[in-house]
């Protein structure tokens, strides 16, 4: 049910949500920034903004409306051509559209589960982990591979997991509710190799929502599978994958660069 007090933070927060949008796009015509830079602070302050959700409202019907209206905002400005700040990237994503759904569903998942530190730890990663590692990964461009057309970079992937576990380690198991899980940080460790396995994997901005839905399916794991013997064999799935991931890209990497060097030679 939608409060009164419910239609007065959905006012605030769309506000403070079009105040960001005004901000990237005062930057980006006065500064020239690259369109990266922007549409990356755009998405590190809706996150934040996020943030607050749980506090704010009461009901995740709220913010499904909410979600709605900037997905048709998102749409209409894309099709107008009016918000280069977010949208004026040279890659094709749709990221921006699917980035109000992926709250929603984080905010509904961990409201029915009971979860909230969850909420957070999710929102976290999606807003700084996924920022890191498009940042760090364009600036470095080291072990670089194609997902679907889209460049990623084994640099970028580790800005991801290296941010991801930095978070855990802030927020701490406590906080985040996590017996099921044995009270320590490891398999938070491994839920943060599967989106950091996630992002790397996932093209054009869809990782949005693939990554919390990893995430959450991670860390809702442990209460439908109170063995702990099919528990760690699941957390040590992770791992294996991010070894062979790793072994696989320098192997294609290292195979390119002698085709190049021999076609140099001849």
């Amino acid at each position: 049910m939608i409060t009164s007090s419910d239609l007065i933070s959905s006012l605030i927060a769309g506000t403070l949500f079009l105040v960001l949008f005004l901000i990237a796009e005062i930057w980006r015509r006065r500064g020239s920034p690259d369109p990266e830079h922007t549409r990356k602070f755009v998405h590190v302050g809706a996150g934040l903004i996020a943030l607050t959700f749980p506090l704010l409202f009461g009901s995740h019907w709220t913010v499904l409306i909410l979600a709605i209206l900037f997905v048709g905002v998102f749409v209409l400005t894309r099709r107008l051509g009016i918000l280069q700040s977010v949208q004026g990237v040279e890659r094709i994503t749709i990221g921006e559209i699917l980035y109000p759904v992926a709250i929603y569903l984080i905010f509904l998942t961990t409201e029915l589960s009971g979860a909230h530190g969850y909420y957070v730890f999710t929102i976290l990663v999606l807003a700084i982990s996924d920022t890191a590692a498009g940042l760090i990964g364009r600036r470095l461009g080291v072990g670089s591979f194609h997902i679907s057309g889209e460049k990623k970079t084994l640099a970028g992937s580790f800005a991801f997991l290296i941010s991801t576990v930095a978070i855990a380690l802030l927020l701490g198991v406590e906080y985040m509710d996590t017996p099921a899980m044995g009270g320590t940080l490891l398999p938070l460790i491994s839920v943060a190799l599967v989106a950091t396995l996630t992002e790397a994997v996932t093209p054009w901005g869809f990782d949005n929502v693939t990554i919390p839905v990893a995430m959450l399916g991670m860390l809702l794991l442990p209460q439908y599978l109170p063995e702990t013997g099919a528990m760690n064999f699941i957390l040590a799935m992770p791992w294996i994958a991010a070894v062979a991931a790793v072994l696989a890209i320098l192997w294609k990497n290292r195979r390119t660069a002698n085709i190049a060097r021999q076609s140099r030679v001849r």
